[in-house]
């Protein structure tokens, strides 16, 4: 009885997850991922509401004049998910937009100097994860 159960609920799950990856092949979006950037998450949002929403093009020169780290490494991963976008789904870079776009916390490295009086001061070296979503103008995805 238990196996039957068992074997029941991985069938469905696997439907799931190939009906999943099916849609996600035909639609015309494409995306990229920087995990465990070395910059704080907080310092990144503020880049990312600058051009949420905007054109590919109008992004890049934004990003491209930026005057910190995180516009820099925001740039990156933009001009990958463009990239992405012209190889594998044969998309024209005129027509995409940025549809979604996040940043993540990653893990903190705990680093730690010493203090007066014997005490332990922490420094904590956080991370996070930057993903860019693109879509066609006019697509309903």
């Amino acid at each position: 009885m238990e196996s039957k159960v068992q074997s029941v609920r991985f069938r469905r799950r696997a439907a799931k997850t190939s009906s999943k990856i099916s849609s996600l092949v035909a639609t015309k979006n494409a995306s990229a991922i920087s995990k465990y950037v070395r910059i704080s998450s907080k310092k990144v949002a503020p880049v990312m509401d600058l051009i949420r929403g905007k054109n590919v093009e109008e992004a890049k020169v934004l990003l491209a004049f930026g005057e910190n780290k995180a516009s820099v490494t925001v740039l990156k991963v933009l001009r990958s998910a463009i990239a992405n976008a012209i190889n594998t789904k044969k998309l024209s870079e005129k027509d995409l937009f940025i549809s979604h776009i996040q940043v993540d916390g990653g893990p903190s490295l705990k680093r730690g100097r010493l203090a007066s009086r014997g005490r332990y001061s922490p420094i904590i070296k956080r991370t996070s994860h930057i993903r860019v979503d693109l879509s066609v103008k006019g697509s309903k995805e």
